[in-house]
């Protein structure tokens, strides 16, 4: 991997406290890579704290409006494949990828289109989450998987792109622009290359820093939204059969 060029990404809302010590980290562990943030107006010291780092291989991109988290997928993968690297690795601005799970994406990516970073692989994979948090999780992932017809970690944020393998106009083409993106681009991504797809295992942690207002209720009306979300996307795609 040594002479592959890595950028390695994450946007951010208001993680002022977050994504400080996630860049230090991901810059001690992979020191020849690159960084792009892609931030959407946080209203908190994000930006400065991203500053202070002085980091040459750091890039961050403010954008004014709130464009939602898909959107800041789309731009990201669009500039790395503007710009020539040879891999796209996402990941959560929070805290919750560990930053050494980077290894098992890149273990994999040379022989595929895209890797997944999935929470399902292993029974112990989300640690120390509140049942909310959990039950939203699961429940998405069991509504994408038996939705859509296909068997990975449809919302997981955490993946990797081989940009010398494909354009991924799929990917970029994709409509969703909030996270609504995550199983409409793997969807679409998946009935031209079912082949080109794998998932690894990786652990979420907790949040570094904030308290998660997810409520029960909350949770529950994300996954009826998610349920009509997908019926709705089914009707206008043609579906897979298993």
């Amino acid at each position: 991997m040594a002479s592959e060029k890595l950028l390695i990404f994450f946007p951010t809302l208001n993680e002022a406290d977050n994504v400080k010590p996630l860049i230090t980290e991901l810059n001690r562990l992979y020191p020849n890579s690159d960084f792009l943030v892609v931030d959407d107006d946080s209203k908190d010291d994000t930006v400065l704290n991203l500053g202070n780092l002085k980091l040459n291989n750091l890039e961050i991109v403010i954008r004014k409006n709130v464009f939602g988290i898909g959107g800041a997928h789309k731009y990201a993968l669009k500039y790395a494949l503007e710009k020539k690297y040879d891999i796209l690795v996402t990941m959560d601005s929070d805290g919750t990828h560990r930053p050494i799970d980077v290894a098992k994406i890149l273990e994999c990516i040379t022989e595929f289109d895209i890797v997944v970073g999935s929470r399902f692989m292993n029974e112990s994979a989300i640690l120390n989450w509140s049942k909310t948090r959990r039950f939203l999780t699961k429940s998405g992932h069991y509504v994408t998987r038996y939705g859509l017809g296909i068997p990975y970690d449809c919302s997981s944020g955490m993946r990797g792109y081989n940009l010398n393998k494909q354009s991924f106009i799929e990917i970029l083409g994709t409509n969703g622009s909030s996270f609504d993106f995550f199983y409409q681009s793997l969807f679409s991504f998946y009935k031209k290359n079912p082949d080109g797809i794998v998932e690894v295992p990786i652990t979420l942690l907790p949040r570094y820093s904030g308290d998660s207002k997810l409520t029960f209720k909350l949770a529950s009306l994300s996954i009826i939204k998610l349920v009509l979300e997908i019926i709705k996307f089914r009707s206008v795609n043609f579906i897979l059969k298993k």
